[in-house]
């Protein structure tokens, strides 16, 4: 009997509770009055009367005067200019490193790239080899790989993110 008691009064308290917490069914409206007004608000209607002239400042544009450099080659610091294109300065081949940036069988795609990253970089020496049945598109003539790490990095900063560093015989000039 203690026990149907127990559970009955376990299941009622809580039943009891949740109901008497609930909200009520009584429903309230306050009477609100709402002042309509006859005149619309426009903008001929509005009067202005802050005078900002006092508050105007004074811009001073400096006119540019060095738009022939890409913004790209200003960038980047530490590669020299000075590469010459002439293949007649070319002393001997000697092991090195390159940075190779695509390999394909296409030959004009191989073209495309090399016209595509020559105005970007400030090497001269993008080469186009025939390893077959390959093109490969690669720059520099580097004999201390940091160097090519450097290219490498400048490379992928560009967008050229399968820019890597091959071993290659190159081109050591005077």
């Amino acid at each position: 009997m203690r026990k149907v008691l127990s559970t009955c009064l376990l299941f009622l308290i809580p039943l009891i509770l949740l109901n008497s917490c609930g909200s009520s069914t009584e429903i309230s409206k306050k009477n609100k009055t709402v002042k309509k007004t006859n005149k619309k608000m426009s903008i001929k209607n509005i009067k202005e009367d802050f005078i900002i002239t006092p508050y105007r400042t004074k811009i001073k544009v400096k006119p540019n005067t060095n738009t022939t450099q890409s913004s790209h080659l200003n960038i980047w610091y530490g590669y020299n200019n000075n590469f010459s294109t002439d293949t007649s300065n070319v002393i001997k081949k000697t092991t090195g490193f390159r940075v190779q940036i695509l390999s394909t069988d296409n030959l004009e795609q191989a073209r495309r790239m090399k016209n595509r990253v020559l105005p970007k970089i400030s090497q001269k020496h993008v080469h186009i080899l025939f390893d077959p049945p390959f093109y490969k598109v690669q720059i520099g003539d580097f004999t201390v790989h940091s160097l090519a790490e450097d290219l490498t990095f400048k490379l992928k900063q560009l967008g050229y993110n399968y820019a890597r560093i091959v071993r290659e015989k190159i081109n050591h000039y005077r």
